[in-house]
């Protein structure tokens, strides 16, 4: 992309984001003053992102853009080229990934699967999670989905969503289910407790505790509030993640066969699924390595062959 519309695009990015933060602002001081009425009914409009028939899960993933001679087919979410270069100077000679090259293969939609028209939703197995099960950080070959398409020879439709929250892990399993045929089995990757999801009518954000890092206007101001707010009491994210998780067992009951798991303890805990321990081996060196994956994969594979 030329840097005159990467501009534009930037240019136009902040007009949304400032509006935004006036529309913001606006609706705050009215529930203030007690103005709730007349904030409902404004609601007369539904935002166009809910609506597009091209986007089934109501968004387009973020990925990075081929400036400064990046392939933005080799990096992913915090698995960026500053961070591959801070792991080199500091792993040892045999490291794999000083050899191994990352891919991320991703749809028009930005997710890290088939396009949607050459899934047989039918005969597939359906992975829903974080960037865990989207697999920053690991090559197109070492993600969970690639394993458990090996172990079972059924198409896997990896619809890992980086950032996740549970809340949108359970949107998302509802738009599957509305919007295309049943599929054969559907596997859980519960996240981090802490995250939720923010609308807005522009569009939304994704919470959780990378907004403390990350302050540098009224916007993200605003944004570590609501983390800050929704998360006083610790038993609010844990007793959110456990109805969460109820919901979407109901959603799955008697339609689909559910496989939950989790590779953190909270998360497991509270949505009463297993727990996965992992060793942040990917080449970021946050997230779950190929191993890791490996285990998960072989663990779907043995629960899905017991229903």
């Amino acid at each position: 992309m030329k840097k005159s519309r990467l501009s534009e695009l930037e240019a136009k990015t902040q007009r949304l984001e400032a509006k935004a933060q006036v529309r913001q602002e606006q609706r705050l001081q009215r529930i203030l003053d007690g103005d709730i009425i007349e904030l409902v009914k404004d609601q007369s409009t539904f935002p166009e992102y809910a609506m597009d028939p091209l986007l089934p899960f109501d968004f387009k993933l973020w990925r990075f853009t081929p400036e400064n001679g990046i392939n933005p087919d080799e990096y992913s979410n915090t698995d960026s080229i500053t961070s591959l270069q801070e792991s080199l100077k500091k792993m040892p000679p045999d490291w794999k990934y000083r050899n191994k090259k990352v891919t991320y293969k991703l749809n028009s939609n930005g997710f890290r699967t088939y396009e949607w028209k050459d899934v047989n939703w039918k005969d597939a197995i359906v992975l829903i999670g974080c960037s865990n099960t989207f697999g920053v950080g690991v090559s197109d070959d070492e993600t969970i989905a690639y394993e458990l398409e090996q172990l079972t020879g059924r198409q896997v439709v990896n619809l890992g969503i980086p950032s996740a929250s549970n809340e949108l892990l359970l949107h998302t399993a509802a738009l599957l289910l509305e919007r295309f045929d049943r599929p054969h089995a559907i596997a859980v990757n519960w996240t981090a407790c802490d995250r939720f999801r923010y609308f807005e009518f522009e569009g939304y954000w994704q919470i959780g505790l990378w907004n403390a890092f990350n302050v540098n206007g009224k916007r993200e101001e605003t944004l570590l509030k609501l983390y800050q707010y929704r998360n006083t009491d610790i038993y609010n994210e844990n007793m959110l993640t456990y109805y969460t998780a109820k919901s979407f067992k109901q959603l799955c009951k008697d339609r689909v066969p559910l496989v939950e798991f989790s590779y953190f303890p909270a998360a497991a805990r509270f949505a009463r699924s297993t727990y996965f321990k992992f060793t942040c081996d990917a080449r970021d060196l946050i997230h779950p390595g190929h191993l890791d994956h490996c285990r998960v994969a072989e663990y779907i594979h043995k629960k899905l062959l017991d229903k």
